[in-house]
């Protein structure tokens, strides 16, 4: 099991005051402390207090830039799917399994791509981006499901 808290430690990072999540793991999941491409510090959970200092002041720089990125790709995934939503009707767009941000992006914007064919024919719909996948669908609720790579 993994547990999380934050853990504001203070360093002279560019972006000074931003709060990284520290998760501490067990041994078999995480072996040595890493940063995510998230900007989550992990470490594992039989290392000692000096231990993780070390950890949080070795890594806490680039977790923050790491978070930082984040932020600015879910906020540009946030303004493309209120574009869609716009410019085509959908009710609502959502990721659906693991979905990168950049694939999210692309199927975003190939869809803009077909904005003149798709009309409005998708006014009403929830469209869901699928991490994978080969074929459209529908899911339980109604919502019409997409493998992010689409063409």
């Amino acid at each position: 099991a993994s547990s999380s808290q934050l853990v504001p430690f203070h360093s002279s990072s560019h972006v000074e005051g931003e709060r990284v999540r520290l998760v501490v793991e067990t041994p078999a999941a995480c072996r040595r402390a890493k940063v995510t491409k998230e900007g989550t510090i992990r470490i594992p959970s039989n290392i000692g207090g000096t231990e993780v200092s070390a950890a949080v002041s070795k890594f806490l720089a680039e977790a923050r830039e790491r978070l930082q990125e984040e932020k600015l790709q879910q906020e540009r995934c946030r303004q493309a799917i209120h574009h869609i939503q716009w410019e085509l009707g959908v009710q609502k767009i959502f990721r659906t399994g693991v979905v990168q941000h950049d694939d999210f992006l692309g199927a975003l914007s190939r869809m803009m791509d077909q904005s003149s064919e798709l009309g409005r024919k998708l006014a009403g719909y929830s469209l869901g981006i699928a991490g994978r996948g080969q074929f459209c669908s529908i899911a339980d609720d109604g919502s019409l499901i997409v493998p992010h790579n689409w063409k």
